[in-house]
């Protein structure tokens, strides 16, 4: 069998966790189209204002974050590939401890950052991986995809990242032929029991029903945006603005 060019390994897992977040879609949309979820309306003061709360019937199985644990491990995996090739393809004659050594590191401080584990990597490589760095970017450090692949992935090795459910933007409802004074319809993870949607009416009209609509998703543990979502971002990130830095590196590509 023949041996994968440099940056190959890297770009195989890179479309693995592509092949796996669709995957993941479509199991997210079979366990939805479960109804998995049922809405609770109840008049509040006086009549004024219209709740509506959530029932979870059944959560999202185990087996999805499974699924987020493969996409997480292949992109880490792919960026430690990434640093690998580079530093190989500059110093072929590193002996297995050294090879062994050899990663992509991620921290949030630059004080922080494990440069020993890039320092077979040509200087302009590691300047590239100093660069790429989340307290580099635009975003809150804890924010950046590079971050949020690395500490998820670190917490799935040891416990588990399980799909949480959550209400996506896009819900809807019919409004009234009278004026609302407030709503309020929070995105995000929630629990049983959770508050979904509130409407405030400038006058009592307990008869009306909103007919709201809500759109259901799953999310990774605190976060607001769909799973499936962030997930394909990570992949974006990796595939779009990480991998193609360093084919300058390597003596061939794919």
């Amino acid at each position: 069998m023949d041996s994968l060019p440099p940056l190959g390994s890297a770009r195989l897992k890179i479309d693995r966790a592509d092949k796996d977040v669709r995957t993941f879609d479509r199991e997210v949309q079979s366990f939805l189209g479960g109804e998995p979820f049922s809405l609770v309306r109840e008049v509040e003061g006086g009549g004024r204002e219209h709740v509506y709360y959530v029932e979870i019937r059944s959560t999202p199985p185990p087996d999805l974050g499974t699924a987020i644990g493969n996409v997480l491990h292949n992109l880490r995996s792919a960026l430690d590939s990434i640093a690998y090739d580079v530093s190989v393809s500059a110093n072929p004659t590193l002996t297995e401890a050294e090879q062994r050594s050899i990663g992509f590191p991620v921290a949030l401080e630059e004080t922080a950052l494990n440069e020993s584990a890039m320092k077979f990597a040509p200087k302009g490589a590691q300047e590239e991986i100093k660069g790429l760095q989340p307290y580099n970017g635009e975003l809150p450090v804890r924010e950046h995809p590079l971050w949020l692949i690395h500490e998820l992935n670190r917490i799935d090795k040891h416990r588990f990242v399980q799909a949480i459910p959550a209400l996506a933007m896009g819900s809807y409802w019919e409004n009234p032929p009278f004026p609302v004074e407030d709503r309020v319809h929070p995105s995000g993870p929630f629990v049983e029991g959770a508050e979904l949607a509130r409407f405030v009416f400038a006058e009592p009209h307990p008869e009306v029903d909103l007919k709201f609509h809500p759109m259901f998703a799953v999310a990774l543990p605190n976060r607001s945006w769909p799973a499936g979502l962030e997930l394909a971002s990570f992949v974006k990130h990796v595939s779009d603005e990480v991998l193609p830095q360093f084919r300058s590196f390597i003596s061939s590509e794919v």
